[in-house]
């Protein structure tokens, strides 16, 4: 298993195979404590998501996120691209712009996507407020 990295709101997020760092997500979203993976991990919704996702997949729960002290959480990229939703719009709309270029096999235009995102980003109350440019 190689681990990659896409470029979401400026920040490194590595991947490994289906698995992306929600640790990463969550930096590149400005931190913050009432946003850390595991406060998102305590929802009701979320852990019927997981369910739900390890019965269509047909593996175990347990498959879908990796927890490592030290190392951060790991989560499905279906799980990476809920949580970029809770997390904030302006880190919804990056992780779909960047999944969508992947989609459409053009890493590149992923890289473009997330950049229209990221200019101009500033720094609001600890979380990243990026200039959206359509």
């Amino acid at each position: 298993m190689d681990i990659a990295k896409v470029n979401i709101l400026g920040q490194a997020v590595k991947t490994n195979d289906e698995m992306v760092s929600l640790t990463d997500l969550w930096k590149a979203n400005g931190g913050g404590e009432k946003k850390k993976p595991r406060r998102w991990l305590e929802a009701e919704s979320v852990q019927d998501l997981i369910k739900a996702l390890a019965k269509k997949e047909g593996v175990r729960k347990s498959s879908l996120l990796k927890v490592k002290k030290g190392v951060g959480t790991y989560g499905h990229w279906q799980l990476a691209l809920a949580f970029a939703k809770w997390l904030s719009p302006e880190m919804h709309m990056a992780a779909n712009a960047v999944f969508r270029g992947y989609v459409n096999a053009d890493p590149g235009m992923a890289m473009e996507e997330s950049a229209i995102f990221t200019t101009g980003a500033a720094t609001e109350k600890g979380r990243v407020t990026p200039a959206l440019s359509f």
